[in-house]
């Protein structure tokens, strides 16, 4: 099931951060359950693209005729040690010189790669360690210099997770692929464990 999102402007971050941890009101007319999580999408001004949280919906308030109060809900964070919220504190203490910089140093997006069996996951994933890379499809749209949490499914269930650099995008059959390395040295080290504990690194490791 696809999870919807809720979108909000932040002015406050340190009221935002705050306020998600006991309860925060979104002005909506979307309909939301309680106790469904929702990824909120909080704009910051100056930043090029929205910083999503997961949050569970804990109160509504409707739209009543003559009402001066606004519809919407009240929801409270997921995590409440959410990458995202430790940065909006970061911004709040004023230890951040550049957001962007630190968005792709600490955030990573997620995304998955899905394979048949775990041979052909492993001869595939061998190539990240190469200086040309893995051209893998991937479940989520990215771009040349994301930053991925790459889950590698192997029949419905992910085997791994390793930080990943999108190195460039590729079109094979009409269809779009992305090249991708590991993210660093420890991403590497993981991906040269699991494969080798497949057998498979060989020459690579």
């Amino acid at each position: 099931m696809t999870t919807q999102s809720l979108a909000l402007a932040v002015s406050d971050p340190g009221a935002v951060v705050a306020e998600l941890t006991a309860g925060l009101f979104v002005p909506t007319r979307l309909t939301f359950t309680l106790g469904e999580v929702v990824d909120l999408s909080l704009r910051l001004p100056h930043l090029s693209r929205p910083l999503d949280v997961p949050a569970v919906v804990v109160g509504r308030r409707l739209s009543r005729p003559g009402s001066a109060l606004s519809a919407g809900v009240v929801v409270r964070a997921a995590d409440r040690h959410h990458p995202v919220l430790e940065i909006l504190l970061d911004v709040v203490d004023g230890t951040i010189v550049d957001l962007e910089a630190r968005l792709q140093q600490r955030l990573r997006l997620p995304a998955r790669v899905t394979f048949a069996t775990a041979a052909d996951a492993r001869a595939e994933l061998a190539s990240m360690l190469e200086p040309h890379g893995a051209t893998l499809s991937l479940d989520a749209p990215a771009v040349r210099g994301d930053r991925l949490a790459l889950a590698v499914v192997v029949n419905g269930a992910v085997v791994l997770t390793v930080p990943a650099l999108v190195r460039r995008l590729q079109l094979q059959e009409q269809t779009t692929s992305c090249v991708v390395v590991p993210l660093d040295d420890e991403a590497r080290d993981l991906l040269v464990r699991f494969l080798r504990a497949s057998d498979v690194v060989g020459r690579q490791a």
